[in-house]
């Protein structure tokens, strides 16, 4: 009897151990839920191909498929990306939505699960038995197994519309509405290729129209991409045919044709594509425009990639452009990186307004240095202009000369205590002759997590000087998360020019609300309102869509 005793003991015991090891993994994995569960994650966009933003962002740092990173630069907020691939420190992501063109560079955020909590359970001494750990091991088995299953349709839809609402009595009342797409398939049928769609259709109400080749009513419908790509990871080819956009030859643009590339080694590559240039503002093809163009490719992954290309385009029988591409990227870690591209024009069958058959056309380069963690400084020279074509040979050289954008840009960031950031840019455009050079100068500072919670605030002042005007722009920004999927936006900000002597100010307020539904479903709603006289308007954004 005493023996049984002391068995039940152990029994009970036993039980009490592993009832208060279930409750505290159970007060453990509850803990995100008191308002500690998020964190900010920051990084940058690496470098932009075809179809996907890459982030130097991963599932090292907590990053999950379907999470939507906000990006901004100098500050304000440029658009949101949607994570669609991940590895350990990097991740391919779609485009949900923008306001202006993404950049490489530009600074994405996301709120992520605080890892520590993981490290808590895994680094604890007080273990499961062995049969609470094949249980836990055989659900996180079965639960691995579920995320592996994956749709072969990727992509989003969505419905916009937007209404200006002019109160100066000009009539300048203005609606919109529209549907974006762009999805892939992998594996059409069961084949090994893949299709690609994307699209915009817009249709526009205008109330006044300045312009007589301007209708008030009117429909555009676009197609950027509708092609059928074979792309294999275990095979050297790669086809494409259909209206494609070739990420190796840059300049050659859309076509209506095909592209093949071979890779002959681990790093090597080479390719061409080939095709008539599409109407975009139609979805039709232009039967007497031609163009051709063949690429070789050097690429460590993470770390280099130098392109060489030749493009050419034609107007039947006539050269238009034909022109030599060079393009490097080379990336030392998260320490240093370049990027620099030159186009040079062969002026064949004839000399130009010039009189050079060579002649260097275009010159971008940009480099982004990081002494300390956190210091980024960032310098660019900027040669590029508008090219000849078949259709502009006859202009003026002058005229070209004009528009040339040659300058140099300068700018830094610095991370500071309490989760703020100072930034800065300098630019100085050179003109020539006695015209004066445009400078340009933009300084701000953001904050996250004010005093604890969510709430981010950025505040940026650019101030301009051309050689006609100047003027001074103020913003702000606030950003209050209402929930992890549900965020609302205010700010305001204004227009101060001065040309002569004369001075002109407009003042804004701003607000949009950002909503997602298990990762599949979005809402997006935003509304400007100009309350000075000359501008006194308002202006409203809707946007409903799904990302699969």
């Amino acid at each position: 009897m005493h023996a049984m005793n002391v068995t039940q003991t152990g029994k009970k015991t036993m039980m009490i151990k592993r009832s208060a090891l279930l409750f505290l993994v159970c007060i453990i994995n509850l803990q995100p839920a008191t308002g500690q569960v998020l964190k900010s994650k920051k990084g940058h966009v690496k470098y932009i191909s075809q179809d996907s933003y890459y982030v130097d962002l991963g599932s090292g740092d907590d990053l999950g498929i379907g999470d939507t990173l906000n990006v901004t630069r100098n500050g304000r907020s440029v658009g949101r990306l949607a994570v669609q691939h991940i590895a350990e420190s990097s991740a391919a992501c779609i485009l949900l939505n923008s306001s202006r063109s993404i950049q490489a560079n530009d600074v994405v955020q996301v709120w992520v699960r605080n890892k520590q909590v993981k490290q808590q359970v895994s680094t604890s001494k007080m273990e499961p038995s062995s049969k609470f750990k094949k249980s836990a091991v055989a659900g996180n088995k079965r639960r691995r197994k579920r995320k592996k299953k994956t749709n072969n349709v990727s992509g989003n839809i969505g419905l916009q519309g937007i209404m200006f609402q002019d109160k100066t009595g000009r009539g300048s009342n203005y609606n919109q509405f529209g549907l974006r797409s762009r999805f892939k398939i992998k594996q059409v049928m069961g084949t090994p290729f893949e299709f690609r769609f994307r699209s915009r259709s817009r249709t526009h109400d205008r109330e006044t129209t300045f312009n007589p080749l301007i209708s008030g009513n009117d429909w555009t419908h676009s197609v950027y991409e509708l092609s059928f790509l074979y792309a294999v990871d275990s095979s050297p080819y790669e086809l494409g045919f259909g209206r494609v956009l070739s990420n190796k030859i840059r300049g050659l643009g859309y076509i209506d044709g095909g592209l093949f590339s071979y890779k002959m080694a681990d790093n090597w590559s080479i390719g061409l594509a080939g095709g008539s240039e599409p109407r975009l503002s139609t979805s039709s093809f232009k039967a007497n425009k031609h163009k051709f163009g063949l690429f070789a490719n050097y690429e460590i992954e993470h770390k280099l990639s130098s392109t060489i290309a030749f493009s050419g385009s034609y107007n039947n029988s006539d050269i238009s452009r034909e022109f030599i591409y060079l393009q490097n990227n080379y990336l030392l870690g998260r320490k240093f990186s370049i990027y620099q591209t030159v186009e040079v024009d062969l002026n064949r069958g004839w000399k130009g307004a010039t009189g050079n058959s060579v002649q260097l056309t275009n010159l971008f380069v940009n480099a982004r240095y990081s002494p300390i963690k956190p210091l980024s400084l960032n310098v660019s020279y900027d040669r590029r202009k508008l090219v000849r074509v078949f259709e502009s040979r006859s202009i003026p050289d002058s005229l070209f000369d004009e528009t040339a954008r040659q300058g140099l840009r300068a700018g830094f960031s610095l991370n500071l205590p309490y989760r703020t950031r100072l930034f800065g840019n300098f630019g100085l455009r050179f003109r020539s002759g006695d015209l004066s050079s445009t400078t340009s100068v933009t300084g701000g500072f953001s904050a996250r997590q004010v005093f604890n919670t969510n709430i981010s605030v950025s505040s940026r002042v650019a101030y301009f000087s051309t050689m006609f005007s100047e003027g001074i722009r103020p913003t702000l920004q606030l950003r209050i998360p209402i929930l992890r999927k549900f965020s609302t936006n205010f700010g305001a900000g204004g227009y101060v020019y001065k040309i002569g002597q004369q001075t002109t100010t407009n003042y804004y307020l701003d607000g949009s609300a950002y909503f997602r539904l298990h990762r599949l479903l979005y809402f997006n709603a935003g509304t400007r309102l100009f309350i000075d006289k000359e501008l006194e308007s308002n202006r409203l954004f809707l946007e409903m869509g799904a990302t699969f």
